[in-house]
């Protein structure tokens, strides 16, 4: 694992078919974040709504650019939202049904959660993060 660490962003319908598929996406306005990621960053997964927690982590393992829709809206639309995908490797995962009892606020964290992927410059709260979330 790189020191390199990322929130990835979404809301749980996003994240069901992203952690089925081991794959997240990322809408061109972000494609400059999407530039700087590297096989084996660590990417905390974040869920927006319903539950606003971090709920899992995971390792970049590839990148890539894609034309074929994978989330429902994408699937609704037949577009493609998020073309700028990574591959990921799950490293810790709160149950579904557990995400809002166990997942971690970021309210003490303050990570950039604004985006569909952000950078997280003080890689020592993403291990913090980390640490809470396999600690349960």
């Amino acid at each position: 694992m790189s020191d390199v660490a990322w929130v990835a962003v979404g809301d749980q319908a996003n994240w069901e078919t992203g952690l089925e598929s081991g794959i997240w996406g990322i809408v061109p306005e972000l494609e400059h974040h999407w530039q700087k990621i590297t096989r084996n960053d660590m990417v905390l997964f974040y869920c927006k709504a319903p539950i606003s927690r971090f709920f899992g982590s995971g390792i970049i393992r590839s990148k890539f650019r894609q034309t074929n829709p994978l989330w429902k809206e994408e699937i609704e639309k037949n577009k493609v939202i998020w073309p700028f995908r990574f591959e990921f490797d799950v490293v810790h995962l709160v149950p579904l049904a557990l995400w809002r009892k166990l997942g971690v606020r970021n309210t003490e964290y303050n990570l950039a959660i604004l985006a569909g992927l952000n950078p997280v410059a003080d890689a020592a709260k993403a291990m913090n993060i980390l640490e809470k979330l396999s600690g349960q």
